[in-house]
């Protein structure tokens, strides 16, 4: 948001109202209509259709034809498109060229959608930026060029003004689930964890098979926000479509431990190194696991176990992120220290997995 011009030589109601005035939220774009959505003519869904499918089944190139006919059919549908784009730069090649000189050479210089497409083809930001505003002035209430705005600034991190042009988007059409993804990854790096899930929560009830989505937003219910019976029949759920799902499981794991059940969390934990035996987020936390919160029932077997698994834990030698090279280093052999001035020196052979 830019900060307010002074106002010291205005007189004290002046001062007064444009305070008020300060203080009232911009005002978004108008609400928009279903242009940009639908498709009024057969031909042009039929044609859609048939690309989808050649798309489903592999027939990639296939798709093509049929694409070039959906737009040229309902040329302000801009998911057929996105679609069209999308595909020729997979395809490449002469595919590729052919649909880069169609936006180059088709704009009509009313429809939003022409700069919007171009965009998305510009080699540069400053391009980019110049199409999409050129979009957007065309037609205020044409979401997609926000949203993309929203993206644009986004990726370059100017996090507040991609929240500014997101919500412009969501103005224009409240129900535009990739606007409320996009805003909902924003207001999360920006550490508003509490608006971040409003937004993730509506765009995973407007896609729920989004798989990779519902992992963004467990990892927000269950970390940021603690909110764990919130997250628990979501995990739960991906635990049951596919059980060998690791951080589905390691999530579920995390829920049981947050909510003062070591004993769920180490069977699941356990679950996991069945899963993968190497897997050295599980060792660890299983370790310390026994370390604390299980040795409060029977500290010497606890912290024996705990041993076995924290020594099992550095033989994998993992070092992928700063806390790994932490734990491998510091952490870990601290507490084998401790737990060796407890219990004595481990004359045991090199752990094995059965062992904890």
């Amino acid at each position: 948001m830019r900060a307010a011009e002074p106002l010291s030589l205005l007189g004290g109601a002046a001062l007064c109202w444009l305070a008020v005035a300060c203080q009232s939220p911009r005002p978004g774009p108008p609400r928009a209509t279903d242009r940009y959505e639908g498709c009024e003519d057969p031909a042009g869904r039929a044609a859609l259709a048939a690309a989808r499918a050649a798309i489903a089944r592999g027939a990639v190139g296939e798709a093509l034809p049929d694409l070039r006919r959906a737009i040229e059919a309902c040329p302000d549908n801009v998911r057929s498109h996105l679609l069209y784009l999308d595909t020729a730069l997979e395809v490449g090649g002469a595919a590729q060229i052919e649909m880069e000189q169609f936006y180059a050479g088709r704009d009509d210089g009313v429809s939003p959608v022409w700069p919007y497409a171009q965009a998305r083809l510009a080699a540069d930001h400053e391009t980019r930026q110049l199409r999409l505003q050129e979009a957007v002035r065309r037609d205020r209430t044409f979401y997609w060029g926000y949203l993309s705005l929203g993206r644009m600034w986004h990726s370059i991190g100017n996090t507040e003004n991609a929240a500014a042009r997101l919500r412009d988007a969501l103005s224009a059409r409240p129900d535009c689930p990739e606007a409320r993804l996009a805003l909902g990854q924003v207001l999360s790096e920006l550490g508003r964890y509490e608006e971040a899930e409003v937004e993730y929560g509506n765009y995973v009830r407007a896609r729920p098979t989004d798989r990779e989505v519902l992992r963004e937003y467990v990892r927000l219910l269950i970390y940021q926000l603690a909110r764990l019976d919130q997250a628990s029949p979501l995990v739960q759920r991906m635990v049951d479509q596919d059980p060998e799902d690791i951080e589905a499981l390691m999530n579920l794991a995390a829920i049981h431990w947050k909510a003062g059940k070591p004993h769920d969390a180490r069977d699941v934990y356990r679950q996991v190194l069945q899963i993968d035996p190497n897997s050295a987020a599980a060792v660890l936390n299983l370790a310390n696991l026994y370390y604390e919160p299980l040795a409060r029932d029977d500290k010497q077997a606890a912290w024996t176990r705990a041993r076995r698994a924290y020594r099992y834990y550095l033989r994998l030698g993992r070092t992928d992120t700063v806390f790994d090279v932490w734990d491998q280093q510091f952490a870990v052999p601290d507490r084998l220290a401790r737990i060796e001035s407890e219990l004595g020196p481990d004359e045991a052979a090199p752990p094995r997995l059965g062992e904890f």
